[in-house]
């Protein structure tokens, strides 16, 4: 019989999410700390790659991801003269295997769901520090928690408990480029199994991933993102929405009639994003995980996926 171990799990993301679901199926008691008063998903949407979805098979919820996710078969990117730049496809793996596009918010629902209640969820805590040696957590009221035989740390690309591994971080900084996204309706898009791309150099990138539906939500949703330098979001802000709607329609008119649910820049969510390589992922009974342990660029989901393939490991 395995041993019940007293388990801490900082951040109730996808990573804190999966890890409290597969610890407590293992029989430990588990307690989740998260930030936010009324836990919520963060961002428009993700691809999963069958690294991912393996996860999900394992856990027995592939099939309600497939329920509202957009099966994606190719990854394609082109200039605005279309001169095709990227071109991938599933094609080298079994013909079973593809990408699979899915809305944030569908995701964590189905999550939380599985998770059934199991392990008790502080909302509206914040851990400001751990004791690695001893297990134990102080919040940010100077309330102890504790102690634990294991604490993960999930809380995200910002972490702020990273830096309980001492000199562990090879790499910690903001990554300089951000995005502006949201979810926009798909209707008659021509390329429900792609991911699109248009790119101007590298200085521009355009993109729509089909992202299916979500519980509650049975309308079919593309996630767009624009991708800028951060430096850059207060003068887009300040030169308002219309010379970047032309410019928008301009670089990608075969996209028009998506962009066209674009009215405000209130539809727009900024994304920042973060580096962080750390030679050492523990230390004492603390071990990170997801972004907190290696937080990159969303390009093509690696985030996501990397997240759920730790909570499994």
């Amino acid at each position: 019989m395995k041993e019940r171990l007293r388990i801490a799990v900082i951040g109730y993301g996808t990573a804190g999410q999966t890890l409290a679901i597969l610890l407590t199926r293992d029989g430990h008691e588990v307690e989740i700390f998260e930030r936010v008063p009324t836990p919520g998903p963060v961002g428009a949407g993700f691809l999963l790659q069958p690294s991912g979805l393996q996860v999900l098979w394992q856990m027995g919820l592939l099939d309600a991801v497939r329920a509202h996710a957009a099966p994606v078969h190719r990854l394609y990117g082109d200039t605005p003269c279309e001169r095709a730049v990227m071109d991938m496809r599933y094609d080298g793996l079994d013909t079973r295997l593809h990408g699979l596009g899915m809305q944030r918010g569908a995701l964590f629902s189905l999550l939380d769901e599985a998770r059934a209640g199991a392990g008790q969820l502080h909302a509206g805590v914040t851990i400001a520090a751990v004791d690695a040696e001893q297990g134990r957590l102080r919040d940010s009221e100077g309330r102890m928690h504790g102690a634990f035989d294991l604490v993960v740390a999930a809380d995200g690309a910002a972490s702020t408990l990273r830096g309980t591994i001492e000199d562990s971080a090879k790499l910690d900084r903001v990554y300089p480029w951000g995005a502006l996204w949201c979810l926009l309706p798909a209707e008659d898009w021509p390329h429900l199994q792609e991911l699109r791309q248009r790119y101007v150099a590298a200085r521009k990138m355009i993109g729509l991933l089909p992202v299916g539906t979500r519980p509650g939500d049975g309308t079919p949703r593309l996630s767009f993102f624009w991708s800028l330098p951060r430096a850059d979001f207060e003068r887009w802000q300040a030169d308002g929405m219309t010379p970047w709607l032309d410019e928008l329609h301009a670089l990608w008119p075969q996209a028009s009639t998506r962009f066209a649910h674009l009215h405000d820049a209130g539809q727009l969510a900024r994304a920042v994003y973060r580096d962080a390589v750390m030679t050492r992922w523990h230390h004492g009974r603390m071990v990170l995980a997801g972004d907190a342990a290696h937080a990159m660029s969303p390009q093509l989901g690696q985030g996501v996926n990397m997240a759920l393939l730790d909570a499994l490991a």
